[in-house]
């Protein structure tokens, strides 16, 4: 027998009112919501260090009486009323919890959706939802919140409503960052411990190099901010070795399983994790092989160019090998201070081919350098040349990486040799 059909909100807002619309069933708890039935379904959640899943996501999944599936945005639209918002949120996190509790997963987060808006309105009704975790035993600190995307005009206040999550013991998310108003300044006020990527930025870093190169240092921003990082929509292996290359904690996404109504999904692609993870080693060593056989004639010309210039006090005759090269822009020289000797050495037809649009920061000379890593690591091992990560020249727009080697010259002076490779 079907659900008899709820129209109105005739129960209230708290507890008993919400949990008057629920019916447990042998199969889970069910929900009722206008000529609605809600079900939980639960999607995986993967750490990739511990190749295993750490938690599930609640998502509502609504049916009409006739058991047609109805999209959960088209539900969330027809919202009427900020009240009717309130109640929605609050009964689809109670069945999710209910659902929840039932399986052997004392030591999983369950990640639960809540709205911006209502999140912002939630603390002019009555309290629900600690008396609801505590109803059901699950204790704050295995719940996430997980903050829905929506375009807020004050997000101060966005972050006092999600402080009360905070002081309870949850922990919290943010979803969907990198795409509308999921960005640091809702980072910096929330403080969330957990960032979830938009899949358009996975779908990006599949199409453009330079998306996928550079990934792992919002990975890495993201972390320095304190947040762990969660990518989503993972649906094949190649998004699996894009999620292994920028360092992100969790995944997830149809490959480790679809939403279910049933928790336990996603094991079937936990066991392909050792081979997965393994072919990414291989081809990540034979990524760097190549790389280096590429440099290999570079470095050695540079350690000779550097000993000339030390010798001879003349960068400009000692670079002249290194710039017979192809894709060298240029060569410079450094004090021990970071400051540069002189301008750019290049090739005369380089130099006449410059980008015009970049003339104010073309001239070098008397520039310093000092904050770059490529000066501090030279200096940290003498002798020794440095590669730096690619990364965009000032001098003229263009993604290089710096060769670099502290020399001694005939004066007894530390300086730094360097030279720029374009990135291909």
């Amino acid at each position: 027998m079907p659900p008899p059909e709820v129209s109105t909100l005739t129960p209230s807002l708290p507890l008993e009112g919400i949990e008057s619309v629920t019916i447990a069933q042998a199969d889970g708890v069910i929900g009722q919501f206008r000529n609605l039935v809600l079900h939980s379904h639960f999607q995986p959640v993967i750490s990739l260090v511990h190749r295993r899943v750490v938690g599930y996501e609640g998502l509502l999944r609504p049916r009409d009486l006739s058991g047609q599936s109805i999209a959960p945005d088209v539900l969330f639209d027809s919202i009427e009323s900020e009240e009717e918002g309130v109640f929605l949120d609050r009964l689809a996190r109670n069945i999710h919890v209910r659902n929840f509790g039932g399986g052997e997963l004392d030591q999983l987060w369950l990640f639960l959706n809540v709205n911006a808006r209502v999140a912002m309105c939630a603390k002019g009704y009555e309290p629900y939802f600690e008396a609801m975790l505590k109803r059901h035993g699950l204790p704050p600190h295995r719940v996430v919140i997980e903050l829905i995307e929506n375009e807020i005009r004050d997000e101060s206040k966005l972050a006092e409503a999600m402080r009360y999550y905070s002081e309870l013991g949850c922990l919290i998310a943010i979803d969907d960052f990198g795409a509308g108003q999921s960005n640091f300044d809702r980072i910096w006020r929330v403080q969330p411990q957990i960032v979830k990527i938009d899949r358009k930025s996975l779908v990006q870093a599949r199409q453009n190099t330079r998306v996928r190169r550079v990934l792992p240092s919002l990975v890495s921003l993201l972390h320095e901010a304190g947040c762990m990082t969660l990518i989503e929509g993972i649906e094949d292996e190649e998004d699996v070795m894009i999620a292994l290359d920028s360092g992100v904690d969790f995944v997830q996404g149809y490959f480790f399983g679809r939403p279910a109504p049933l928790l336990g999904t996603g094991l079937d692609c936990i066991s392909q994790f050792p081979s997965l993870c393994g072919r990414h080693a291989e081809l990540s060593q034979a990524k760097r092989a190549l790389n280096l056989s590429q440099l290999n004639p570079y470095i050695e010309t540079f350690r000779q160019c550097g000993e000339l210039a030390a010798h001879n006090m003349d960068a400009g005759v000692a670079s002249k090998r290194m710039l017979a090269l192809p894709n060298v822009l240029r060569c410079f020289l450094l004090d021990s201070n970071g400051r540069q000797l002189g301008g750019n050495i290049a090739l005369p037809d380089r130099a006449s081919c410059a980008d015009q649009r970049f003339l104010p920061v073309s001239q070098a000379a008397e520039a310093v350098w000092s904050r770059r890593p490529y000066f501090q690591r030279a200096m940290a091992a003498p002798g020794q040349v440095q590669v730096s990560r690619p990364y965009l020249s000032i001098a003229d727009a263009k993604m290089c990486v710096t060769l670099s080697i502290m020399i001694r010259n005939v004066f007894a002076q530390d300086c730094v040799y360097c030279a720029d490779l374009l990135h291909e």
